[in-house]
């Protein structure tokens, strides 16, 4: 495990003959950690590429010309082999250039994506709720909410489950659930769940355990849903 094996590459002017270790997946985690690369030289990088000038590339990320030649300078001595050819036109990318670049977009790519998704996720408007409900509000009522949620936010994943009042309370009580609409049947668990009235004279309840039912209405709050009681649970 994580022996490194040995396979025909360019040399380090991108074009001649040469060998490098081919790393197991463990051997290539060790190896990113001693290569210590930070986003913004891969940031520099990926620029370098899009100007193929040092001077526009480092006016562009604010550097003085001198610092953006040290950083490039750091990264090929990071890895080992030249990443651009300079030229009287410019800069070109060698073929370790040509891979770095590729991987380093895709890693700035990745990184963006991931900061929208927690976003999402911290906003509310993205995540796993589960909800149960009885026969009645489960043909119309949830259903209609559900589809005002997915509209407002298509990212949330909701799952329904459908089963008599006294067996969604267990569920909800055991943390299976995150809300339950129902019938409230039993008094005696009053101080441990909150019961929210669907309407004036009508005999369902959006049931919730009190702590989860706060963290609703801050993401309800938060997020002015028209849906009341459903938002998604965080990290789920």
């Amino acid at each position: 495990m994580g022996v490194p094996l040995k396979a025909p590459v360019k040399g380090s002017n991108g074009r001649g003959a040469g060998a490098v270790p081919v790393l197991t997946s463990s051997g290539r985690f060790k190896q990113l950690i001693r290569l210590q690369l930070k986003m913004r030289q891969l940031a520099f990088i990926v620029r370098l590429d899009d100007e193929r000038s040092l001077v526009r590339a480092a006016a562009s990320m604010g550097f003085a010309q001198p610092q953006a030649s040290k950083l490039l300078r750091q990264v090929e001595s990071s890895l080992g082999v030249k990443l651009f050819e300079r030229h009287a036109r410019g800069v070109e990318p060698t073929d370790y250039g040509e891979i770095l670049i590729r991987h380093a977009r895709q890693a700035i790519s990745a990184l963006g994506t991931a900061r929208e998704e927690i976003a999402a996720l911290k906003s509310g408007l993205s995540g796993k709720t589960t909800i149960g409900t009885i026969v009645n509000p489960g043909t119309n009522l949830v259903p209609a909410a559900i589809s005002r949620m997915k509209q407002r936010y298509p990212g949330v994943l909701i799952c329904v489950e459908l089963d008599p009042s006294r067996q969604l309370i267990e569920s909800l009580l055991q943390g299976h659930l995150d809300l339950v609409v129902g019938r409230v049947l039993d008094p005696s668990l009053a101080c441990d769940l909150v019961y929210e009235p669907l309407a004036p004279e009508e005999p369902h309840a959006i049931i919730a355990q009190c702590i989860r039912w706060r963290a609703v209405k801050d993401c309800n709050s938060r997020t002015s849903s028209s849906c009341p009681g459903f938002c998604p649970r965080p990290g789920a």
